[in-house]
């Protein structure tokens, strides 16, 4: 889909099919593949001492701070 559709970034999970770390796989497959589009994470058991995995835009576990990371990237690109 990415390379057949425009997107500005992408909203992924950290846990998908039983794999605690699916999300950053994908996130990690997508830099090999010189993909760059900001990246936020908006899971459910957020521990906030890890902090948001490097180079990831950011992470939340709440609606309204994934609106305002997607509106802080919508924000960039004008």
């Amino acid at each position: 889909m990415l390379e057949m559709q425009h997107y500005d970034a992408i909203i992924s999970d950290m846990e998908r099919d039983g794999k605690s770390d699916a999300g950053m796989q994908f996130f990690e497959k997508l830099r090999d593949n010189r993909i760059d589009l900001p990246i936020v994470f908006y899971v459910w058991g957020l521990d906030e001492k890890r902090g948001t995995p490097p180079g990831a835009f950011g992470i939340t576990k709440y609606s309204d701070g994934l609106l305002h990371l997607i509106l802080d990237i919508i924000e960039r690109k004008i």
